[in-house]
């Protein structure tokens, strides 16, 4: 319920509205969570990755390793997954956070079109995934 609600305040976000909206987020996202979002997102730190066949990657790049992140997953109990260790502990194990800051931060990056994506080839998407598990 309060991952709808989150999700909701994402999809309201417009650059217009955007320093109204913040706040609202920051009632049910932890304020830290949300700064580190908001970091990666200053730093151009989300790029997107879109196969031939129109599947759709995230890598972000934290402060300690690059994470992989996928959105909207079907036949899936979770909707969102991100690689990273915080993901897997807090909101998976723990649950104690909706998400992670690199799903909050390529939520808001998709909200606000800051989206700039490479289209690969089969080789191209290879590469990408063999780097993500290293």
């Amino acid at each position: 319920m309060m991952l709808d609600i989150a999700e909701l305040m994402i999809d309201s976000i417009q650059m217009d509205n955007f320093h109204e909206t913040i706040p609202l987020l920051q009632s049910i996202i932890p304020e830290a969570l949300l700064l580190a979002s908001l970091d990666i997102l200053d730093r151009h730190n989300v790029n997107v990755y879109e196969a031939p066949s129109g599947y759709v990657s995230y890598e972000v790049t934290g402060s300690e390793s690059i994470s992989t992140v996928s959105l909207g997953l079907k036949n899936s109990p979770i909707r969102d997954f991100c690689s990273c260790k915080s993901y897997i502990y807090a909101v998976l194990s723990e649950e104690t956070h909706l998400m992670c800051k690199h799903i909050l931060a390529v939520k808001l990056n998709n909200q606000l079109k800051r989206r700039s994506t490479s289209i690969l080839d089969f080789e191209q998407l290879c590469s990408c995934i063999q780097r993500q598990h290293r």
